[in-house]
């Protein structure tokens, strides 16, 4: 039997394992048989995607989207690269695309979109040069058709893009979602019309600090907000976020990043309105020398009241050990933890979230000295559905002792205990073979200064299934013999030496 003789379902589940490029300029020239059942299955091409940044030749894609524009549900793609793709295929139409994200170098092009898209319900727009484009005249247009979601990227003239909103969001009351990117030119008028005219508004998103209290203060009506995410917002406070978090008792998602104005008290209005949230982002947005004063009070009382967090980002904050000791024994469904520059983060709260969060997925930390090798193995011994691990530049991950009576007598019993059950998986594995247990990590991102081979080659024998592994600007210098025996510890693994 060779792969040509394969059933058409097994055919099209190895295709949809392949790039987008390969979909779009290889598959098809193989043979009658493939170019069938590629171009005739529409769950291969119900997401495309041609970042604006990334320079291509794009004529070599033209051709194949006039074959497969019905299956394309969710595109994302420049206006010149879609220009080119009507140019040649004349009356093509995107009968099934739900939602365009595209950057625009003319306002008239979102007639395109009006026309060729009978069933779009979400457009994301890209406007980097506002001479070029009128935002008021690519709003009018859109009003004639319904639409449940609008991101809009602007960075333009003030009066202008609120003339233009406010003339919008009254157009729209089926609008369910709302994000929003400018430069502090959004008035606070215009947040107030969009709750009043679009009462469906679920998800609402506001970047570069436009937004201020008195949009959630001077109202005490309900929302349906499930999503809120304000960011950069200097002028958000306490004051704010108790006002849109009570109004808005059904958020399952909450971000404030850059929000440097909320303080501990903050907190408490989340934790106190906002039981069903399931994600929270905050910290700082830029990297500054000194932590936000945001510490493990603010944590402690995040934990109490949201225990069914899933996922928790904090970027840049004064919290230790207390703080997220306490997330991990309280929100047992967490499943993604990421805290980037939390210097005062050490092994303890590695240990605590070993013994408790047992449907962890992803966790990241960066910037913290006082984790050690001890608070990298924890986490892949104990959580076992773990899939991507990272600790960046900590400088004090470095190497496994050789056995585990080389800790000194006065090591905490705990520490102790993860080596010694180090010891225990990794015999168990060299007298046995590989411990299905331990083949739950595929991502192993260990770019610190400080790492060394050897270290690296003793984590690769308890991540068995391991893809990737990453050690930043490191150079480690693995010799043809630690070579093989890290791809013989790690069978799957990719891996690129800076």
């Amino acid at each position: 039997m060779n792969i040509g003789d394969l059933p058409p379902e097994l055919l099209v589940k190895i295709f949809s394992h392949l790039s987008q490029d390969d979909l779009f300029t290889v598959i098809d020239q193989v043979c009658v048989n493939w170019r069938e059942q590629l171009l005739n299955e529409p769950s291969l091409w119900r997401k495309i995607n041609f970042p604006y940044h990334v320079w291509i030749d794009f004529s070599k894609y033209t051709k194949q989207f006039t074959n497969i524009a019905t299956h394309i549900q969710e595109l994302t793609i420049a206006e010149h690269r879609l220009q080119q793709v009507l140019n040649y295929g004349g009356n093509i139409e995107f009968s099934n695309l739900k939602v365009i994200h595209i950057s625009l170098d003319t306002y008239d092009f979102c007639n395109e979109i009006v026309k060729r898209c009978p069933v779009i319900e979400t457009v994301g727009l890209s406007i980097q040069d506002a001479l070029r484009v009128d935002i008021e005249k690519c709003l009018k247009i859109l009003e004639s058709i319904t639409l449940k979601g609008l991101l809009i990227e602007y960075r333009g003239e003030r009066e202008k893009f609120n003339r233009a909103m406010t003339s919008f969001i009254r157009q729209q009351p089926a609008l369910q979602e709302l994000t929003i990117t400018t430069e502090k030119i959004f008035a606070d008028n215009v947040f107030k019309d969009l709750f009043k005219w679009c009462p469906k508004i679920t998800k609402f998103r506001c970047g570069e600090d436009c937004i201020s209290n008195s949009v959630f203060t001077e109202s005490e009506e309900p929302l349906d907000l499930t999503d809120l995410s304000v960011t950069g917002a200097f002028d958000f406070n306490d004051d704010g976020l108790s006002s849109a978090t009570s109004r808005s008792r059904n958020l399952t998602s909450l971000d404030i990043t850059g929000c440097t104005n909320i303080s501990n008290e903050g907190f408490r209005y989340i934790s106190e309105n906002c039981r069903s949230l399931k994600n929270l982002t905050f910290g700082s947005k830029f990297i500054d020398l000194i932590p936000l004063a945001i510490g493990s009070e603010s944590l402690s009382v995040i934990a109490a009241g949201c225990q069914l967090l899933e996922s928790l980002s904090v970027r840049q904050c004064s919290i230790d050990d207390l703080g997220v000791t306490r997330i991990a024994q309280c929100c047992r469904n967490i499943k993604v933890i990421d805290f980037h520059f939390c210097p005062m983060i050490t092994d303890v709260s590695l240990f605590a979230i070993a013994d408790n969060c047992v449907h962890l997925d992803t966790a990241s930390f960066t910037l913290a000295d006082g984790i050690t090798i001890k608070g990298v193995i924890a986490p892949i011994l104990s959580c076992l559905k773990l899939y991507r691990l990272r600790f960046g530049f900590c400088k004090n991950i470095t190497h496994v002792p050789d056995t585990a009576e080389d800790f000194a007598p006065d090591e905490p019993e705990q520490e102790r205990g993860v080596i010694r059950r180090y010891f225990e998986k990794v015999n168990t594995i060299n007298r046995d073979g590989v411990d299905i247990n331990l083949s739950h990590l595929k991502i192993l991102q260990l770019p610190c200064p400080n790492i060394t081979t050897r270290t690296i080659l003793q984590l690769a024998v308890l991540c068995p299934d391991l893809e990737r592994l990453d050690t930043g600007r490191s150079r480690l210098n693995f010799n043809q013999e630690e070579k093989e025996q890290l791809m013989s510890s790690c069978r799957l693994l990719s891996y690129e030496e800076e």
